[in-house]
């Protein structure tokens, strides 16, 4: 868990020997670029720890090159904006159970 005192993330996790951290900022570069800080506190602060980032596809090019950034994992949340549109629900389940699919190997620790 992430506890913010002032703009200065502070971490709480009782695994402090190996932490599996999940960023969630898809699609939005202001956001991602307002994370990356709290980014590299983690890193800096816990070396160990492996940041994943899961953003659109179009957004992984603005991280791939980020040296906090252990691995992004790419979802497309614009073709699931699409469908809840349509209100085509079977086709957002899909998108959802197969999100869920792909993230539950990493077996995150924390997700921010």
């Amino acid at each position: 868990m992430i506890h913010y005192k002032g703009f200065i993330p502070i971490l709480v996790c009782t695994k402090r020997i190996y932490m599996n951290i999940l960023f969630v900022r898809l699609s939005y570069i202001g956001d991602i670029l307002h994370a990356t800080p709290a980014a590299r506190w983690i890193k800096e602060h816990y070396p160990e720890a492996k940041l994943h980032w899961i953003v659109t596809p179009s957004m992984v090019e603005l991280l791939k090159n980020n040296p906090y950034v252990d691995e992004i994992i790419p979802w497309e949340r614009d073709e699931y904006e699409a469908h809840s549109k349509k209100l085509h629900i079977p086709t957002m389940w899909r998108m959802w159970w197969e999100l869920r699919d792909k993230l539950k190997p990493y077996k995150f620790d924390v997700a921010v």
